[in-house]
């Protein structure tokens, strides 16, 4: 499966093992993606999943609820 894959890839040289590899999180056919280069030793790393678990997720999470999102119809 691709999560096992994610989570085990050691392909970057300079990133340490006692980093972790988030995979994601979310819902499949999503229409807004967010890609984050670095999740965090005190957020994502922790909880293995992005944005979450830390200051700055708590931030990112508080703007995109201030965002008037809305479900697309169809």
């Amino acid at each position: 499966m691709l999560r096992q894959e994610i989570v085990a890839c050691r392909a970057c040289p300079t990133m340490p093992d006692s980093r972790r590899r988030v995979p994601g999180a979310g819902e499949i056919g999503a229409r807004v993606v967010l890609l984050g280069e670095a999740v965090g030793r005190f957020g994502g790393d922790r909880t293995g999943v992005p944005f979450t678990g830390d200051r700055s997720g708590r931030l990112l999470q508080d703007m995109l609820a201030a965002v008037p999102l809305r479900a697309a119809s169809g």
